[in-house]
């Protein structure tokens, strides 16, 4: 469920002119609604869930808003923003959003991008997790399930299992020698090495970076062993677990980019 606001909602509908059914007037029929869905977050909004309110185009994207979390809606929004500003541009023949004549509308948009500031504020990319592996699907299953939840201290417990299960997919995949009880910072360490050696990286601050990463991934063994309920602990908040998060999503994705040169 996101966190979006009544009066925020409200900002998007007024903009999207979803007081008739529509959304965006006739910019989408339902087939290039739902593809339009579907292309930026993979998720049908033909499903019987989002038809809780009724079956418009803005019956269902309100529904989508209510059940999805943070990152997915702030991305959605942002898309049919982007939209929106191409009909404005168009229709007041200029190429800046800035010269729009409608003053009115001009503040609402700029309200709405806000809105999405602050939903990614406070939002997890769980996507950046999927591998399209059978094998992780339980995890990052588990993991969106906690999020949802607002069980952000539970998603660190098993993003820690996640991360375990990667680095040592990894270092099978370059032949990189581990323990079976080696900890995850020590897999990632010998990882970076690789990559370092390997002259993969072309800068040094990248180097230092992704060095200093080790010490994160140390730390979140320290938290999910004692600020989660892997064990009788007294768990983290949910904004420092969101910002832990997030932090170890990054690492994850720029070895996903590594990994992408390497498979070149």
């Amino acid at each position: 469920m996101s966190d979006l606001q009544s009066l925020e909602q409200m900002q998007f509908e007024d903009l999207f002119d979803m007081g008739s059914g529509y959304v965006l007037g006739n910019r989408f029929s339902d087939n290039r609604f739902r593809q339009f869905i579907y292309q930026n977050v993979n998720i049908d909004i033909d499903d019987s869930k989002y038809h809780v309110i009724g079956t418009s185009k803005a019956k269902r994207l309100r529904a989508f808003i209510d059940i999805e979390d943070n990152h997915i809606v702030a991305k959605v929004l942002d898309k049919l923003l982007e939209e929106w500003v191409e009909i404005q541009l168009r229709r007041n023949g200029v190429d800046d959003i800035e010269g729009i004549e409608d003053r009115a509308k001009l503040r609402t948009y700029k309200k709405c991008k806000m809105a999405i500031d602050k939903l990614n504020e406070n939002s997890v990319d769980v996507e950046a997790l999927e591998t399209g592996e059978e094998d992780f699907t339980l995890l990052v299953s588990q993991i969106k399930i906690s999020i949802d939840n607002g069980q952000a201290d539970g998603a660190l417990d098993r993003l820690h299992t996640y991360m375990m299960k990667f680095m040592r997919k990894l270092c099978n995949k370059h032949s990189i020698p581990f323990l079976d009880n080696e900890p995850l910072h020590n897999l990632f360490g010998k990882y970076a090495k690789f990559i370092e050696h390997g002259n993969l990286i072309e800068t040094k601050m990248t180097i230092r970076i992704l060095k200093s990463n080790i010490k994160i991934l140390d730390d979140l063994s320290f938290v999910r062993n004692n600020k989660t309920l892997a064990h009788d602990n007294d768990v983290l908040n949910y904004d420092e677990s969101v910002f832990i998060f997030n932090s170890v999503i990054a690492v994850k994705s720029f070895i996903d980019a590594v990994e992408k040169k390497i498979d070149k």
